[in-house]
């Protein structure tokens, strides 16, 4: 059972190694699709605990800075043109997507963690990005737009990339996308800001760690939609989880986990997957709840692995790793629509979601962050252990309806089967490691974070054949074939 208030009464298998390249973008094989034809408009069905779900455009949205007022926040969700663009919650479009990359800052020579945030961050003004710090110095994060298709996330992804890499190269640092730091000790530096030193106050040594994840917003209509959206999503985290696992290797030593990042984000007392909620009510209950007891400071502290916006008809999926690569974001911001996707087409014929047991899901958690995809995971249906790439083809053939509606679902079928050929970061991290030294992996996870194409990259190529191995685990649904679609929305921040 959850720990948090009752709603108020109101109402009521192995990874092998290839050599073979992935083509410029994920991209190049999802297609640039942005239209959705839905089975039904959203509205049309009554849904209890639920106000009707209705599509969100996929052209409503811009960048918003992370300091910009109640106002211009919502301003941001309304279209910039009545001829090409709706209003977020209009019925025919796919929901917009967007996303956050958190990155480690290393010494260029030593490849150790290097306290240079405000001056990567005043470098990146300089090239017209907004880089914002992180609690550790030696971190900053990097936000896309909010994008309409994946073709213009793959290349705003490009984009912050690059700017990102090149403002680190501007101050002597080199830019790691990666969960923790592969070399220690760690440094002991919070960045100075009120809010990060209330923090360092209150929480003491956890407020030393240094990871960095992957963020995935994706515009619902509402906030009571949004909470029943959680409710469905909740049984895949752990298969997300393992699919970006990104931080085996920690302060010179090999953990042991695929994902150490997830297992030291736990420590926080609000982290973790979020409760079964009954309605939005019953979401802000718990959130008052954890303020009044002070196991958070403020409501930017909620670190459930998917939380709501306090602004924006916004939902955010932070489960994962930073991925090493943008063709592994992208193809993670892809699965993480089509599942929100998926659960507003459930929703609209009345279908609320399975409980999932907090403690299930935590130990599926728990073994996804160990295992990642060389191992095993925990189906939470069946509650059994099967190998990891069964789950992710289990994942495939639950949002099979979303991606084929926006034509995505093949090419997200070769990335998937691309990524469980060649390896997620975890495994190139090990790689490294067993062929050479910790110099190694720190130089290896440098050049993959590197590894993108040119800002503006127009460039869609047909998927390379070899990403698409003949022995890549089989849909339940059909077999040798996958599910595809995308979108999600930036979101404040939250360290």
């Amino acid at each position: 059972m959850s720990a948090f208030p009752a709603e108020p009464l109101s109402g009521a298998c192995p990874v092998t190694s290839t050599a073979s390249a992935l083509p410029k973008t994920f991209a190049a094989a999802l297609g640039d699709h942005g239209r959705h034809v839905p089975t039904a408009a959203r509205g049309a069905s009554s849904r209890a605990l639920v106000t009707p779900a209705r599509a969100c455009n996929a052209e409503s949205m811009e960048v918003i800075p992370r300091q910009a007022e109640s106002q211009t926040l919502r301003a941001a969700v309304l279209p910039a043109s009545p001829a090409d663009s709706a209003p977020c919650g209009a019925s025919g479009a796919p929901p917009t997507i967007g996303v956050e990359e958190e990155f480690i800052l290393v010494d260029s020579h030593t490849g150790v963690p290097l306290l240079s945030n405000a001056a990567v961050a005043a470098a990146g003004t300089a090239l017209g990005i907004d880089l914002q710090l992180e609690l550790s110095q030696c971190q900053i994060e990097a936000a896309t737009p909010v994008c309409a298709r994946i073709s213009d996330l793959d290349r705003a992804l490009c984009r912050t990339r690059s700017l990102a890499v090149a403002a680190a190269a501007r101050s002597g640092t080199r830019l790691l996308a990666a969960g923790v730091p592969v070399l220690g000790p760690l440094p002991r530096a919070i960045t100075d800001t009120p809010r990060y030193r209330r923090m360092a106050d209150g929480f003491g040594a956890l407020a030393e760690q240094v990871i960095c994840g992957c963020h995935v917003h994706v515009c619902v209509p509402d906030r009571d939609t949004a909470v029943q959206v959680s409710n469905h999503l909740r049984p895949w985290l752990p298969t997300l989880l393992a699919l970006t696992a990104n931080s085996p290797i920690a302060a010179n030593v090999d953990t042991g986990y695929a994902s150490w990042r997830h297992i030291l984000w736990a420590r926080w007392p609000s982290a973790g997957p979020p409760p079964y909620f009954r309605s939005a009510r019953h979401y802000d209950a718990a959130v008052a709840t954890m303020l009044d007891c002070g196991s958070i400071l403020d409501p930017a502290m909620v670190y459930w692995d998917v939380r709501l916006s306090a602004h924006l008809p916004t939902i955010e999926i932070r489960i994962s790793d930073v991925p090493a690569t943008v063709h592994e974001t992208v193809l993670l911001a892809v699965l993480v629509r089509a599942l929100v996707t998926t659960a507003l087409s459930a929703l609209d014929r009345g279908d609320l979601a399975r409980p999932v047991g907090d403690d299930l899901l935590r130990a599926a958690c728990w073994r996804a962050a160990r295992d990642g995809l060389t191992g095993h995971g925990i189906d939470t249906a069946a509650q059994n252990v099967i190998p990891a790439p069964r789950l992710l083809a289990l994942l495939l053939a639950h949002v099979r309806t979303a991606l084929e509606d926006t034509g995505d679902y093949a090419g997200t079928r070769a990335a998937v089967a691309w990524v469980l050929a060649h390896g997620n970061g975890a495994v190139h991290q090990r790689r490294a490691l067993r062929t050479g030294t910790l110099a190694d992996v720190v130089r290896t996870v440098a050049d993959r974070t590197a590894d993108i194409c040119p800002p503006g990259d127009a460039h869609w190529a047909a998927p390379d054949p070899a990403s698409h191995p003949a022995d890549a685990p089989e849909s339940p649904a059909r077999a040798g074939e996958w599910p595809v679609s995308p979108s999600t929305r930036r979101l404040s921040g939250d360290r």
